[in-house]
């Protein structure tokens, strides 16, 4: 996606989609944020960041199937980069058009976006959630996929530079 935009988060607004403690529940409590939710109307083209193995997917929701906590439709990618061993989740689809195994090249079209899962409830803006992990040790590190994007963004979650 050319010059992702953070999705708004409610009460929370673009910071609510950035990883770590920046969501607000219903109660006023902080919250955890395991990813960056990217701002995308539903059916458009997905490209995969990294170029990788098809680690994982799941196509088992329906088209706004709404189940609480609940990832929906995702493509997992596990990618070197840099010398390191990350895997990338795509999260709340619509569609899949990989296969688990396959081997994919970056900006390859790996699905389209949707409402599946916990992205589907009313009040909630259409997105990507991007999960990222870094498990060049023995164990999975969850880290922040903002890093991994050459898009940035200001301390308010808006875009300052365009991606190339």
């Amino acid at each position: 996606m050319e010059n992702p935009e953070i999705a708004s988060s409610g009460v929370s607004g673009k910071n609510g989609g950035r990883f770590g403690l920046t969501r607000v529940d219903k109660f006023g409590n902080s919250i955890r944020h395991d990813g960056l939710d990217i701002a995308s109307p539903v059916g458009s083209n997905l490209f995969a960041m990294y170029g990788g193995i098809v680690s994982d997917i799941r196509t088992s929701f329906s088209t706004g199937e709404y189940v609480e906590d609940s990832f929906g439709n995702y493509v997992q990618i596990t990618s070197q980069v840099n010398g390191r061993t990350i895997v990338f989740k795509y999260n709340h689809l619509q569609n899949v058009s990989v296969d688990k195994g396959q081997n994919i090249s970056q900006g390859k079209i790996i699905g389209t976006t949707g409402r599946t899962g916990n992205a589907a409830g009313a009040e909630v803006n259409p997105h990507v959630h991007i999960t990222r992990w870094d498990i060049s040790s023995s164990e999975w590190t969850l880290t922040d996929p903002e890093k991994y994007i050459s898009a940035e963004y200001d301390s308010d979650g808006n875009l300052q530079s365009n991606c190339n």
